[in-house]
């Protein structure tokens, strides 16, 4: 079976990156613009990984992610939060609120596909690291 990727983010470049990236790894990716198109898909599809913007002008990928978890959208998805930010105040934000990961936008050019494969796979000794130049995925 294919997997579902929701691609969530503002930036119509990292969308269309994002999209061929897993499109020719083999993942069946819906792309969308913000978050409450996120909300609207989520609700209405069902989706194995969710990859989340943080910066976005409307509603923050944290505002997103409170409201996924509040309404129990995708209760068993994991979302992966993804952003430019390195700070880690923000890693602690996104763990706290739900998220399995985090990934800085050049980390995830660089190695989404790694990080998926270990997220998706299951794995549960996977642990968030602290240094921002790894990717890193929790169990949930």
């Amino acid at each position: 079976m294919v997997q579902q990727v929701l691609v969530v983010d503002d930036n119509e470049v990292v969308r269309w990156t994002l999209q061929a990236r897993l499109g020719v790894a083999g993942f069946e990716v819906t792309a969308v613009a913000s978050a409450a198109e996120a909300l609207k898909a989520l609700a209405a599809g069902r989706f194995d990984l969710v990859l989340l913007d943080h910066d976005m002008p409307e509603m923050t990928g944290l505002e997103a992610l409170a409201l996924i978890e509040r309404r129990e959208l995708c209760p068993r998805t994991p979302v992966v939060l993804l952003t430019s930010s390195e700070e880690f105040e923000l890693v602690r934000a996104a763990r706290s609120g739900g998220a399995r990961g985090y990934l800085t936008k050049a980390e995830a050019f660089r190695n989404l596909m790694p990080a998926l494969a270990r997220l998706l796979g299951g794995r549960s000794d996977v642990t968030w690291i602290d240094d921002f130049h790894t990717v890193s995925v929790a169990a949930r």
